[in-house]
């Protein structure tokens, strides 16, 4: 190379360079410098030879020394960006290339880039000017369109950036690029489907592009099809399988599927991939969550709030697991750390809400449930609000009717118009299709009273569809599956396609299990996809839906003439009672009395603590001083509350009851919990919202219940089942009274004696228990309803 001049030994080393023989170029570029060492020229090429070799901070080194030597020349300048770029050094980046179109404003490459790297630092206005400068050079160009697109989508301008994707493609219509932006700007403008469909073009295209098929699921979990999302997620993981977003992401679908068991590798896998995944840690602790595994979910939440500690969501979430792990104030405090960081999230406002009613701060919980529906007036919000409202004892049934119907007002009155009428075959006698519908096909207290219908129903005249909107199916779920001719599930699903699969599966009566409680589907009922709707055992209420045409009652709940202006539904009311209990499996014998081997009566409470206001307390205080030697235990998840200790035994205390006479437990597993039933004398019933399941536990386990009756159906649950066992003497016409009937009934041990030795005979023998007779009443309702609605030709 002594021979050759240097400017033609660059040359050469150059050729080489151009044709891809990178080893043989950079053994000339480094001869050139041993000869030359200042040669301008070959460290520059030297430097973009490392960009090229995936080596830029090499490149940065090298290029550098050129630019010192040379700072006039653009494509120095330009390269020194690429590199830069490469290395995640935006702004320098952004630096270089301004220099390199000022050095030369005609430099095409260097305008777009430009462009580029404004875009990805979201600078849209200035990437929007640098679009127009590289359009201007070469108006044929469609990349420079490409990025113009991404600039005016970062402005906010949808529909304008759709238009130039658009005008992209013209130019040349297998630019996968400006396809996969087209598909992404109609998915942020809310056009899915036509989102879609770019996705699947661009990967006709570019079949091995695993974004492609990352980002087609992801949209398709958005959509609702959680089945073809995972094959897309799934698709990804084959072509690439390192790629974390890809096993989160099909993670995420498998749960949206109810599959959270088989989540939980693919989360795990994610994090494997990369440790510091912060949504892989979040979704990771919401599966374990709905598996059961809250201990490891907390360690989880944990480590990705350790590695983001001001994310909203993940505050919320670990709010949520500490409730369910007992730890109740630091529950709320978890969720007023979320809201602290995001004020204007409904959902935590929600949250907190429901954490202060378990924890008995009704009045507080209100504030901040009527503050979340502000913020988000959804319907899922608004029904967590209608649900709270149950509780308070403020509330008359005509505001309770009022409060309901504003949810129909805003979520079911915008589909009104396009209910469409049924096609179901109007024969009055042919056998029925039946759908239920429930969130909680689980081991939850509606099952204790839906497992008799599924039992006793005649499978001759009836075929029953479960519409399981199940977000943690357990054990019990299959039990109950197992009773069901035919099982759908629907948490993955839109209430468009829940209300469609409906249709299609021709359902006669659709029954709502669930009303206005958490997970419910109201939203489906909204849609009218079933030709008679009703609603039975969840909800203690009316739903406040005009699509939804009866509900399921008794007289004493809802005695007639009186509560019907206050449902929207029509009132159907059984012969004996509402509903039909079934014990559960495994329970204690029932034993001695135990105020004879204590020594003293000891009172139980075991409801939800929303239910025990401070007024109900005093009542309790007053039952507690009127008998000499008796103790009241109070088992609760508010218990868990250290805050709800103190308030309960201050309030006890200053009625003239020592906190020695109050025990406060939190929960416990159901063995426990009927062993601590089956040990105390009397259950003491709150109102204004009365027991349902805690009140047949305890009857089940030998206690009697004391209730008071009031106006609503949620306060005369007790005085119906009370009735229905042939002691309806134990539930008090007044809150006065309803004190009186405990004092004298714990005063009289002989009649304890005797209620307790036939307790569980009795209600075996009453209509409680009776399933058979129950079901054989509830048909003839469902019949007559079915008849009522072939009869009315609409």
């Amino acid at each position: 190379m002594n021979e050759i001049p240097m400017e033609k030994a660059v040359e050469i080393a150059l050729e080489q360079h151009l044709a891809g023989h990178f080893a043989r170029a950079e053994a000339l570029y480094v001869e050139i410098l041993r000869q030359d060492p200042g040669n301008v020229d070959a460290i520059h090429l030297l430097g973009v030879l490392a960009h090229q070799g995936h080596k830029p901070d090499m490149a940065v080194q090298l290029i550098a020394r050129a630019i010192q030597k040379r700072p006039d020349i653009p494509v120095f300048h330009y390269n020194m960006a690429e590199a830069l770029r490469a290395l995640g050094r935006r702004d320098e980046a952004a630096i270089e290339y301004t220099r390199a179109t000022e050095l030369d404003p005609r430099y095409f490459e260097a305008w777009n880039n430009l462009a580029n790297v404004l875009n990805e630092l979201g600078r849209y206005k200035d990437a929007e000017g640098a679009c127009q400068a590289a359009i201007a050079l070469n108006p044929e160009a469609p990349e420079p369109l490409n990025n113009l697109g991404n600039a005016v989508r970062g402005q906010n301008r949808g529909a304008e950036a759709i238009a130039i994707f658009r005008q992209a493609l013209e130019k040349r219509p297998d630019f996968v690029e400006a396809i996969h932006n087209l598909a992404m700007c109609l998915c942020w403008m809310g056009q899915l489907k036509s989102g879609a469909e770019q996705f699947r073009a661009a990967i006709r295209l570019r079949p091995a592009a695993v974004d492609l098929h990352n980002n087609l699921g992801t949209v398709l979990a958005q959509m609702g099809q959680s089945e073809q999302a995972a094959e897309c997620f799934q698709t990804a993981i084959d072509l690439d399988p390192k790629h974390a977003e890809a096993h989160n992401n099909l993670g995420a679908a498998l749960r949206n599927l109810g599959k959270q068991t088989e989540s939980v590798s693919f989360f795990e896998q994610a994090i494997e991939l990369r440790p510091d995944f912060v949504e892989a840690h979040s979704n990771l602790a919401s599966a374990l969550t709905e598996t059961h595994r809250k201990a490891e979910a907390l360690v989880e939440i944990d480590k990705a709030l350790a590695l983001r500690p001001k994310l909203a969501k993940e505050h919320f979430i670990r709010g949520a697991i500490l409730r369910d792990l007992f730890r109740l104030d630091e529950g709320i405090e978890a969720f007023r750390e979320a809201l602290r960081l995001d004020p204007d999230s409904g959902a935590a406002l929600t949250a907190i809400g429901y954490a202060l009613l378990e924890r008995g701060d009704i009045d507080e919980a209100m504030k901040a449930l009527r503050r979340s529906i502000e913020l988000n007036p959804d319907p899922v919000t608004h029904s967590n609000v209608l649900m709270a409202i149950n509780y308070h004892p403020g509330y008359s049934p005509q505001d309770l009717l009022d409060a309901h119907r504003s949810w129909a007002t805003l979520h079911e009155k915008p589909h009104v118009a396009n209910w469409r009428l049924h096609d179901n075959d109007r024969a009055k006698d042919r056998k029925l299709r039946i759908g239920y519908m429930s969130p909680d096909f689980r081991g939850h207290s509606v099952s204790y009273f839906f497992e008799p219908i599924l039992e006793n129903f005649s499978r001759d005249e009836y075929e029953l569809f479960g519409y399981a909107h199940l977000i943690s199916p357990d054990l019990n779920t299959w039990r109950l599956r197992a009773q069901i001719d035919k099982w759908r599930e629907t948490a993955s699903r839109t209430p468009d396609a829940v209300a469609d699969m409906i249709r299609e599966d021709k359902i006669d009566i659709l029954v709502d299990l669930a009303g206005h409680t958490a997970n419910n589907s109201l939203t489906v009922f909204a849609r009218k996809p079933g030709p008679v709707q009703l609603n039975m055992i969840g909800f203690p209420s009316t739903t406040g839906l005009s699509a939804m045409d009866y509900r399921i009652t008794d007289a004493r709940c809802d005695p007639p003439g009186v509560s019907d202006p206050f449902n929207t539904e029509k009132l159907v009311r059984l012969p004996d009672i509402f509903w039909c209990y079934r014990p559960p499996d495994r329970t204690p014998d029932i034993g001695s009395l135990p105020a004879d081997d204590n020594g003293h009566v000891t009172f139980l409470s075991i409801n939800n603590f929303t239910k025990v206001s401070p007024d109900v307390q005093r009542r309790w205080a007053h039952m507690l001083r009127g008998v000499p030697g008796s103790r009241l235990i109070i088992q609760t998840t508010a218990m868990s509350s250290e805050h709800t200790k103190e308030k309960v035994h201050a309030l006890f205390e200053s009625e003239g009851v020592s906190a020695d006479r109050v025990e406060l437990r939190t929960w416990t597993d159901m063995e426990k919990y009927l062993q601590l039933i089956e040990r105390s004398d009397i259950t003491l019933d709150p109102y204004p919202f009365n027991g349902g399941t805690t009140t047949c536990h305890s009857l089940w386990m030998g206690a009697p219940v004391i209730s008071v009756e009031g106006r609503t159906h949620a306060a005369r649950m007790g005085l119906s089942m009370l009735t229905a066992i042939g002691l309806p003497e134990l539930c008090a016409p007044t809150e006065d009274q309803y004190v009186q009937v405990a004092i004298d009934l714990a005063n009289d041990r002989d009649r304890l004696r005797a209620m307790r030795r036939t307790m569980r005979e009795r209600l075996t023998a009453s209509p409680l228990l009776d399933g058979p007779r129950y079901v054989r009443h509830l048909e003839a309702a469902f019949r007559q309803m079915w008849h009522t609605w072939c009869e009315s030709g609409t």
